[in-house]
């Protein structure tokens, strides 16, 4: 997609694509993705938990009742386009890679985010991309990194090695519970 994902990280150095048809409206399945809740994702929840339990800052106090992108902003993530039922896209930067991760950087807005790049840091942004089709909505969760020196690069790609499986089991996961809701609806 070119557009608001492009201004944001325009040459991601890693980045995970997940699509899902969901046999339902764009405005049903953004109804479906605004109110789907961390709690309906405990599978999520396990593995988010194993990591987050070594992490530093707002990840101890994220509300598992919110719903996901409450959840997001919860631990420290800032809101950087939500342009319904099509866009919604949160990012943070911080490090990553290390054991006790700090609590990302205070982002004030897109601009900010696109514009970081104080060395020592990566900048992650995850989003849901709907696009209407024949019969439903295709649903494309899309996530890009960007390390802001390459020292930062190589300690990412590290710890990208271990966690990108995980990463995207994470996000079919998500999509498996949004379609579910979707349908629901």
């Amino acid at each position: 997609m070119t557009g608001p994902l492009d201004r944001l990280i325009p040459d991601p150095q890693y980045t995970l694509t997940h699509e899902r048809h969901i046999p339902r409206s764009p405005a049903t399945v953004w109804q479906a993705l605004e109110t789907l809740r961390f709690s309906d994702l405990p599978f999520v929840r396990v593995l988010l938990g194993a990591r987050m339990a070594t992490s530093r800052g707002p990840h101890d106090t994220a509300d598992n009742h919110a719903t996901l992108r409450e959840h997001m902003t919860q631990r420290g993530y800032t809101i950087l386009a939500v342009e319904p039922p099509h866009l919604d896209a949160v990012g943070a930067v911080t490090r990553y890679w290390q054991l006790r991760v700090p609590p990302p950087e205070p982002i004030g807005s897109a601009q900010e985010f696109a514009d970081f790049d104080r060395p020592g840091y990566a900048k992650a942004l995850s989003a849901f991309i709907l696009t209407p089709t024949d019969g439903g909505t295709l649903v494309r969760c899309e996530t890009r990194i960007s390390a802001t020196d390459q020292s930062s690069r190589r300690r990412f790609a590290a710890y990208w090695w271990g966690v990108r499986l995980g990463s995207s089991l994470i996000r079919r996961v998500i999509l498996t519970a949004l379609a579910r809701k979707a349908v629901q609806l």
